[in-house]
């Protein structure tokens, strides 16, 4: 009994004593000016042991229980402000974050480099501005950058998806983008015709945009001759759970979710989101006809993600896509449909002596159907003209390798193959009536490999350069048409096309002060005809757009020269950029002939085009709370070369204005409403290449406002457009019109231990 005794009284000693170990650590988070701060991540971290996180609270407090000894660091990060390290000393802990430096993390030329500390046109639109964007889709959301445009102003939400290709600068867009858009750098470029579905990406899975203006073939190779638009999915790495849902006008319900899960050292998520419009009227009204109807979408995106983490710089992915959407396009007899299967594999390994490497490789396949129709001249009634069926396929396999060489500068390399499959399979009516079958189709492969590096020869200069080279075949090309009321069958089968392109660029930044500094830089850019530009003709409304099989590349020039002030505690950032961007053989539409009842025109090489301009981004944060951005974008992008046809010459470039500037306001206080207020506005611009269709320009208003119940519960109300402007988004010859004022309420709600994007 006396030995048990004796033992009950030892271990309560050394309970004791390991309890005098532990202990409480508590404090709150609050930034400069002494405003608590909600939803901050808190850490403690030990050598050997693993992380606690807490969240602070509406009063921006945080707390742990039992501390056991050896936690000696605490970390603590916060959207909008610099991250805090620390020694844990004392207790309570009362931390003051400062505003986060207004430039931001961003891949640029193979490194991880500061946008401050770069020659690169980058703009960042980050998870909390697409949220507080009223638009509902990101292609609308994205026009808040100055310079970004599709084919037309309308955007994903009515509009045919082959007019949805984007351009950036003013380099114009007929369909096919002149831009690489990128989700964790898997290319989203329709295979077959270039353009962009832009709904493939769930809203709630995005971390950020990175928008980078200007050609950028060197390192992203075909599509990027003016620029690339990189999406940044977010981190699978906590536990959590985000939907977003609302409605509003034109009987439009959005359902978006994110959840993601961690086990060990297995992370996964699951992004999906449902949108649906009934959408509007299109045709002016004025002009509209007993067979105008509401232009609306029906589509649906799932993406699922799953990720081994071998250690820390290695992990092994994989993640797959299902994405379908039904659009009515305007007319009864106008619609189309879509269907992609798609995935992607990777592998990233790092080491300390031999760098990082990354492997990737995607896989696609594609099915699209779509209508179209002759509308009459009084548009009381239409004739069915194509049935069409364009099935796809394309896939990629990558290797990249980096290496950071302490303070000197970063080099890399990389290689990579791509395959591309299409063909256009119609059915051609006259009168009403089938007649014939018309197919056309192709096949492309592309290898190419680049090398490049950035560096620092003295602390206040910054150099780097890379340069790429590719190779492309086109083969197995063929139009064939049968008719149906006889025997009569014709086929054409085109010869092999080979084509390569060089594309070299470097650049210089110069720090004169600690927030002055003055970049310039010279960059190439290509982009190949698509497989729908070379033989595939189509017509949309009374306009007929013919293919061109002899189309060469698009290749461009870009010089540019900026100048970069940041300062106030990092409250202010300005940004001003002159350039000169010259495309030589770009693709354009051109008008062969014209009549009441029909325009033709043609797929044909331009001379050279030349688009000169000055862009200005600006942030201002007065408070932590509130922030005033702006941007602008003067152009003046003309056809200075086209020996074919000399009459183009001088005229402008199609579908771009020649002065876009916006503004955005927000304030946010989550104890009271955040409240952003966007406004957008652009001047004239032409629908042809004869500069004969002109589109007004137009200024447009959006404001969203919301307010947080608690950490998990949020309402909003969105309102796109709020004094219903109208704004002309086609002549085909009918005026056709972007989308009118639009409202929505919506909620939003949060579960996990981080939330934030």
């Amino acid at each position: 009994m006396n030995n048990i005794l004796a033992a009950t009284f030892v271990l309560s000693l050394l309970i004791g004593a390991v309890r005098a170990q532990e202990t409480v650590v508590s404090g709150s988070v609050r930034d400069v000016d002494g405003r608590a701060i909600t939803g901050a991540k808190v850490r403690l971290a030990a050598d050997g042991l693993p992380e606690l996180v807490k969240i602070s609270d509406e009063n921006g407090s945080f707390r742990f229980e039992n501390v056991p000894a050896g936690y000696d660091t605490i970390l603590v990060t916060a959207a909008g402000f610099a991250a805090f390290e620390s020694i844990l000393r004392d207790r309570p802990i009362d931390i003051s974050l400062t505003p986060a430096k207004l430039t931001a993390e961003v891949t640029v030329s193979g490194s991880n480099t500061k946008l401050g500390d770069t020659p690169a046109s980058v703009v960042i639109v980050k998870g909390e501005e697409l949220e507080t964007n009223p638009s509902a889709t990101l292609d609308e959301k994205l026009r808040q950058v100055p310079g970004f445009t599709l084919f037309r102003r309308s955007g994903s939400r009515t509009a045919n998806p082959t007019s949805q290709g984007v351009s950036l600068r003013g380099t114009g867009a007929s369909g096919a983008s002149r831009a690489a858009v990128l989700l964790d750098n898997v290319p989203l470029n329709d295979p077959f015709g270039g353009w962009i579905y832009w709904g493939r990406v769930p809203g709630l899975s995005i971390n950020k945009v990175e928008i980078l203006r200007g050609p950028a073939s060197s390192l992203y190779g075909n599509s990027a001759i003016g620029g690339v638009i990189s999406i940044d999915a977010r981190d699978a790495a906590d536990p959590m759970l985000d939907l977003e849902t609302s409605y509003g006008s034109q009987r439009t319900p959005i359902v978006s979710l994110f959840a993601a899960a961690d086990h060990k050292k297995w992370h996964g998520s699951l992004s999906s989101e449902a949108f649906a419009t009934d959408g509007s009227v299109i045709v002016a009204m004025d002009q509209r006809g007993s067979v105008d109807t509401s232009a609306g979408v029906r589509r649906v995106s799932i993406d699922p993600f799953l990720e081994y983490s071998f250690s820390e710089g290695r992990r092994a992915f994989a993640g797959a896509e299902y994405f379908e959407e039904r659009r009515t396009n305007g007319t009864p007899l106008q619609t189309n449909d879509t269907k992609i299967l798609s995935g992607r594999l990777g592998v990233d390994l790092r080491s300390d002596n031999f760098g990082a490497f990354t492997f990737r490789s995607w896989f696609l396949s594609e099915i699209y159907h779509q209508t179209f129709s002759s509308v009459a001249l009084d548009r009381n009634s239409e004739l069915l003209t194509r049935l069409q069926t364009v099935p796809s396929q394309a896939g990629s396999v990558s290797m990249r390798w980096s290496r950071d060489f302490a303070s000197r500068g970063t080099i890399f390399g990389g290689a990579e193959t791509r395959i591309v499959r299409g063909s256009s399979d119609e059915t051609a009516f006259n009168g009403g009536s089938p007649f014939s079958l018309i197919g056309a189709g192709g096949r492309e492969v592309d290898l190419g490999g680049y090398v490049g590096g950035t560096f620092d020869p003295v602390p206040r200069l910054t150099l780097s350069g890379d340069i790429r080279f590719d190779h492309w075949r086109e083969y197995a090309a063929y139009s064939a048409t049968r008719a149906l009321t006889g025997s009569s069958f014709t086929r054409t089968s085109f010869p092999d096309r080979t084509e390569r392109a060089a594309s070299p660029r470097v650049s210089i930044l110069v720090r004169i002060h600690d927030g002055i500094s003055f970049t310039g830089t010279f960059s190439t850019g290509f982009r190949s005809a698509t497989l729908n530009e070379l033989y595939r003709s189509f017509r949309v409304g009374n306009v007929l757009t013919l293919a061109n099989e002899t189309l060469k590349a698009e290749r461009a020039k870009n010089v540019e020269a900026g100048i970069l002030v940041s300062g106030f505690r990092d409250r202010v950032y300005l940004r001003t950029v002159a350039f000169c961007t010259r495309i030589t053989d770009p693709i354009s539409n051109v008008t062969l002939n014209a009549t009441p009842t029909l325009i033709t025109r043609q797929r044909q090489n331009l001379g050279r085009t030349l688009a000169c301009g000055v862009e200005a981004d600006n942030v201002f944060r007065f408070r932590n709370d509130l922030e005033l951005s702006s941007g602008y974008l003067f152009v003046d992008s003309r056809v200075k070369s086209f020996p074919a046809n000399r009459s183009l010459e001088g005229l402008r470039v199609p579908q771009v204005a020649a002065n876009q500037f916006t503004l955005r306001a927000t304030y946010s206080n989550p104890k009271v409403a955040t409240v952003s207020l966007h406004f957008r506005a652009a001047g004239a611009q032409f629908e042809d290449d004869n500069n004969l269709l002109r589109l007004g320009g137009f200024t447009a208003v959006g404001l969203v406002a919301s307010h947080r119940f608690s950490k998990k519960v949020e309402v909003f109300a969105a309102f796109e457009n709020i004094f219903n402007t109208t704004v002309e988004a086609g002549r085909i010859p009918v005026v056709t019109l972007a989308d009118p004022r639009t409202i929505r309420i919506g909620l939003r709600l949060h579960i996990g231990k981080y939330s934030g994007k």
